[in-house]
């Protein structure tokens, strides 16, 4: 019958072949875990999944409701969708597809590799020494950026459990989809995280179950802004430091227009409960985790190729390596034409409004571009394009761009 669904034969057979490979290589190193990642990273490349696989299939399957093996650990899995593949008890395979989801610079609890079946992504590793785990759920360090590529249909990557693979990716295709060769136990030391800058390593159980009482202070706020005010006291003085810290976010999202009242009500419970180095990097890695979700947010309303690109820069990349990020995403066009591209369909999806017009947005690109590329001076005099960099410079999530993050400037200290 004409527009009926294709059945299903054969791509089940390339996933147990997946399998195959991966559970004999393994088996003939005795199943030790340090060998895991290697492995499924030469099964992955020997099987050349991304030639093997047909995307729409998998689309196809998922849509059908005909699994092909018992879904594992995906609850939580913030993929659009995901979907098991293959399972046995030591190993599983996901694939995992991506629309308008970005994952935070975090850490895994398995081990294993992915390849990317469709689309690209731009992909930046992070290092995280430790200095002191000070509380139950969250720890302190240093966090360095170690680069960035843009992963490409084909290529393979490795995934060490723990603080050896520290790492974000941003999507820039719309789907994009990966499969994913992953161990079924925790490997790691400590579970997987998700880093802040400047340096705040955050478990990542503490997230889902600080959920509930995020969504009651949303909840509050609109309804009793005074018991808001009352019960967000109350968390800062009784909770667990995750949780304080947790509390400042929400606190920061919602009262915006309050931020003098926000620090004097957090500022003096940090000092009286909590000391050292890890409550003194709170203010900076409060700011970089709302931006951070803000510019997810914007993400979501950003559907064209340059845009994406320049957005994954301002998410993942430093301001100090922003050249290296754009030269990265944007190639052979170019770091200039590509801003300028990125600046009109920003523009005209009004996601950001960068100047009265698209060509004024475009000659702003140009300009950026510019700067960056060391072709204008800094600090700018007087002139109108001078002007338009003035006003991109001091933009909470473009001024990176120019050099202005918020995960470095001193504003952002504790008062």
């Amino acid at each position: 019958m004409d527009g009926a669904p294709k059945p299903y034969r054969g791509i089940d057979a390339v996933f147990r072949e997946l399998g195959a490979c991966v559970d004999r290589q393994w088996r003939a190193q005795g199943y030790a875990p340090a060998a895991f990642a290697a492995v499924a990273a030469e099964a992955l490349e020997a099987m050349n999944c991304a030639q093997a696989v047909d995307p729409a299939e998998v689309l196809g399957l998922v849509a059908s409701g005909d699994h092909i093996a018992n879904q594992v650990d995906i609850a939580r899995n913030p993929a659009q969708p995901p979907v098991t593949v293959f399972s046995n008890p030591r190993f599983f395979v996901h694939v995992y597809t991506w629309m308008d989801a970005t994952t935070a610079l975090h850490s895994h609890s398995w081990s294993g590799a992915f390849q990317v079946l469709h689309g690209s992504s731009l992909s930046s590793r992070y290092a995280f020494r430790l200095a002191g785990e000070d509380y139950r759920g969250i720890a302190h360090g240093e966090l360095s950026y170690q680069g960035s590529k843009r992963l490409t249909r084909g290529t393979v990557e490795r995934v060490e459990a723990g603080r050896g693979y520290v790492h974000s990716l941003f999507h820039l295709e719309r789907p994009s989809m990966t499969i994913v060769v992953r161990t079924s136990g925790t490997l790691g030391p400590q579970g997987n995280a998700r880093y802040i800058e400047p340096g705040l390593e955050l478990h990542a159980s503490v997230e889902p179950a600080f959920a509930p009482a995020r969504q009651a202070l949303e909840a509050l706020y609109a309804l009793d802004r005074e018991a808001f005010w009352g019960r967000a006291r109350l968390l800062l003085e009784s909770g667990d430091l995750e949780h304080v810290f947790l509390t400042c976010v929400t606190l920061e999202r919602l009262c915006r227009a309050e931020r003098d009242r926000v620090k004097a009500l957090y500022c003096p419970l940090l000092d009286s409960r909590f000391s050292g180095p890890i409550a003194e990097l709170f203010p900076q890695a409060i700011a970089n985790w709302n931006r951070q979700e803000t510019l997810c947010r914007r993400r979501v309303s950003v559907k064209t190729p340059a845009a994406l690109a320049l957005m994954g820069v301002l998410a993942q990349v430093p301001s100090a390596a922003t050249a290296e990020g754009l030269a990265t995403v944007f190639g052979q066009a170019g770091p200039r034409a590509g801003l300028k591209r990125a600046f009109r369909e920003l523009h005209e999806a009004a996601v950001v409004r960068l100047g009265p017009s698209p060509e004024v947005a475009e000659q702003l690109g140009a300009l950026a571009a510019d700067v960056l590329a060391g072709n204008r001076d800094w600090p700018p005099s007087g002139t109108s394009d001078h002007m338009l960099l003035t006003a991109l410079k001091q933009d909470r999530y473009f001024g990176p761009l120019l050099g202005t993050d918020v995960r470095q400037q001193p504003s952002a200290q504790r008062r």
